[in-house]
């Protein structure tokens, strides 16, 4: 911390001097903080990238005008001090483990004791106990006989081990560890993309170690944004080709195809404003022929009235008078088109969120189209447009043959039509009625699927699967999966990670697949085939059931209705046995419903449970009460955490745990001892069944 005193020269202005001042110290400052930040990264680079450690490098804005850095000291994640606790160990010198906890918790605290005054300071008396290292923990002293102490290593072996694992990640058949970048709400996800790729390619790991991205979704970003730009550019030429032959004057044309991109311009004036960015239901939706139809009108009725118009006419007025003759219908016109996307605005929740933007965009367009049909059409016609006087009877000529005949068909028709009103309205009401039927019939969807360019197959095990079991089923479902020749990755993240993002047992996995390039792709012609001969392949592996879905598509389903799926059917109720009776008989009559493909039922029982039934007679026989078993059972068995080592910023669980050849023994577990009030010792099985 440093602070800078600065006086005003006389005659200067406060304010001026102030503001002048500021100005100064933020230009210095600025350029002080980029050089300060650019050593800085270059030497976390430097350290953290040998992949022993990991750093971070927050950038923190207090309530002054100049951000400052702060460098977190590194720490080593996933790691806890494990205490071994010997049952034989503990008994030989009469310990239990509430003696370990107790010892270990007063013997790992730092402590103050108020202040002194020395002469003319003042001291604060500070008590350092915490243990900086695992040997720092090995000299805790249990207890002491006739002068000899009992040390914690005495009791059992202080060593770093890794914490318990609830899920894992493979890539093809090899165990990695994965990250998951998750963008802010409201951030730009192609730019948080991008940045996250820059930052890891300045990451320098050791010598054999590199980073890959298996799911990106800058690509599906990109290849949709390619898809619309690449839409709307053909549909741009085809409107213009379209007006060209039915105007039958280039210079008409080209005023017409001109409004195209003004009036796309205004909808990006509009996403601008109200905060849309560029996507599939932002543009997609974009009508060229709607936002060109009041300009089509305006033109149209200009070269009309310069057709019959005379030389005493000046062109300017004629367009004028052709302009007011249509105004108004094309005003109600358009606004009637607009007013059909008014409700969309008014709706809540993920639909208006899809949605919303789409009639942001459209109505921001056609209201550009409006006002160029209004101002910029007549105003350009008067420069591009000639006058001319043309024969009504020769009007025609200048048409192309073929459009001369359709427009002479269409008069005909035209003509019969008005003197059979009457059949023809009953034709049209046959043809209507039909047609609404048919809507009983027709299905619905929420939204059109989306190809993503990628495939996730979700599986589930058996519950109560170990999580090594789990492992070695997830690689040969991921062996299976690579012999096709159109995968070229598959990355399977079973249960959750350590940050629980993900609320998925060890039982069920994800397995994201890289596709790739669909003209390279042998023995399948398009994706529903690759998944159908997938599916074929991975049911050969028994007691596992697949969903197969896409990542956007995976999430979606989830946040619309709590289920990977598109349609969820929820039971509810307070009795589990009947739930899963009344899910059985729910899942054979889906799975009876032609359509339906992959029917599942999600798993509410069957994990296998080593239950402690506490036996209240016996635990008042000796005086104990249930917290005390528990106390065992969560720190022995469950590694609950007694205390923490810090070293830094890094802070380490420390826990007492069984060795792992007596903590899966459910028969060592009867072993465990408590110490009754009176000081003897109880065995577990003797105030608790385990079964």
């Amino acid at each position: 911390f440093a602070a800078v005193n600065l006086a005003r020269k006389a005659g200067v202005e406060p304010g001026l001097a102030l503001e002048r001042a500021n100005r100064k110290f933020r230009d210095r400052f600025d350029a002080l903080v980029a050089s300060v930040r650019s050593a800085v990264e270059a030497a976390l680079v430097a350290v953290c990238g040998a992949g022993r450690v990991t750093c971070r490098l927050t950038h923190v804005y207090p309530d002054g005008p100049a951000p400052y850095y702060t460098v977190l000291a590194p720490a080593r994640l996933g790691d806890a001090i494990h205490l071994g606790g010997d049952p034989a160990a503990l008994r030989r010198y009469e310990l239990t483990v509430h003696d370990v906890i107790a010892r270990v918790a007063g013997n790992n605290s730092n402590f103050g004791g108020g202040y002194i005054e020395h002469g003319e300071q003042q001291y604060t008396i500070r008590g350092l106990g915490r243990a900086s290292d695992p040997a720092d923990l090995e000299n805790t002293v249990l207890l002491a006989r006739d002068g000899v102490p009992v040390l914690l290593r005495d009791a059992g072996a202080v060593a770093t081990v890794p914490l318990l694992r609830y899920g894992a990640t493979l890539r093809e058949t090899q165990e990695a560890v994965s990250a998951t970048a998750i963008a802010l709400k409201g951030e730009n996800g192609r730019a948080v993309i991008d940045r996250i790729k820059t930052r890891l390619s300045q990451i320098h790991l050791p010598e054999g170690y590199q980073l890959r991205a298996f799911y990106d979704q800058s690509q599906i970003i990109d290849g949709t944004i390619h898809t619309v730009l690449h839409n709307l550019l053909e549909a741009g030429l085809l409107v213009t080709v379209i007006l060209l032959l039915f105007l039958g004057d280039l210079r008409a044309a080209l005023i017409v195809a001109l409004m195209i991109p003004l009036s796309i311009l205004f909808g990006f004036i509009g996403m601008a404003i109200f905060g849309v960015t560029a996507n599939l239901m932002s543009l997609g939706a974009i009508d060229f022929g709607m936002i060109v139809d009041g300009s089509v009108v305006m033109i149209e009725n200009s070269v009309h009235h310069l057709e019959k118009s005379s030389e005493k006419v000046r062109l300017v007025e004629s367009i004028r008078m052709a302009s007011r003759e249509v105004a108004r219908p094309i005003l109600f016109g358009v606004a009637i088109i607009i007013a059909v996307y008014l409700p969309i605005f008014t709706l809540q929740g993920l639909e208006g969120r899809m949605f919303r933007p789409m009639a942001i965009t459209v109505c921001s367009a056609l209201l550009g189209s409006l006002i160029l049909a209004m101002t910029a059409v007549p105003a350009l016609s008067t420069y591009l447009l000639k006058a001319k006087e043309v024969d009504r009877g020769k009007v025609g000529g200048s048409w192309h043959a073929h459009l001369r005949r359709l427009r002479d068909l269409y008069a005909r028709s035209l003509d019969h039509a008005m003197s059979h009103r009457t059949i023809l309205v009953a034709l049209a009401l046959l043809l209507v009625l039909p047609a609404m039927v048919s809507l009983w019939f027709i299905g619905t969807e929420f939204m059109p699927k989306l190809d993503e360019g990628s495939i996730l197959i979700t599986s589930r095990k058996l519950p109560g699967i170990a999580l090594t079991e789990s492992i070695e089923i997830s690689k040969e479902v991921a062996s299976t999966i690579r012999s096709f020749p159109e995968v070229i990755g598959v990355v399977t993240k079973l249960g959750r990670p350590d940050v629980a993002t993900e609320a998925m047992g060890i039982y069920e996995s994800d397995s994201y697949l890289q596709l790739a390039p669909k003209n390279t792709w042998t023995c399948c012609r398009n994706k529903r085939e690759l998944i159908e001969k997938l599916s074929a392949s991975l049911q050969r592996i028994p007691g596992v059931s697949y969903t197969f879905t896409q990542p956007m598509e995976m999430r979606l389903d989830e946040t619309v209705t709590g289920v990977r799926g598109d349609v969820a059917i929820k039971v509810f109720g307070g009795d589990l046995k009947t739930l899963e009776d009344l899910g059985k008989r729910v899942l054979a009559l889906i799975s009876s419903i032609p359509g339906a493909a992959e029917p599942q039922m999600e798993v509410v029982s069957g994990v296998a449970e080593l239950q402690i039934d506490m036996s209240r007679p016996a635990l008042a026989r000796y005086g104990l009460n249930v917290s005390d078993v528990q106390e065992v059972i969560e720190t022995l068995v469950g590694g609950q955490p007694l205390s923490e080592m810090i070293e830094g910023q890094a802070r380490f669980p420390i826990s007492i745990r069984l060795p792992e050849k007596l903590r899966n023994d459910p028969e060592a577990l009867k072993e465990l001892a408590l110490r009754a009030p009176g000081g003897e010792l109880v065995r577990l099985n003797q105030v608790a069944e385990i079964r």
